[in-house]
């Protein structure tokens, strides 16, 4: 399993919890976009 397949396993998880925490969907929204963005640098960086 590569770095950023465990992120988004990670993120997956963060989300639930923003979720039960009753976070706004939007705050959860942001936090995830962030970290999809920092995924996909992964994803390009371990290509080269």
């Amino acid at each position: 399993m590569k770095d950023y397949e465990k992120i988004e396993q990670l993120v997956g998880k963060m989300y639930e919890v923003l979720k039960e925490n009753e976070a706004t969907f939007a705050e959860a929204n942001v936090a995830v976009k962030n970290l999809s963005y920092k995924i996909e640098f992964e994803k390009d960086r371990t290509k080269i």
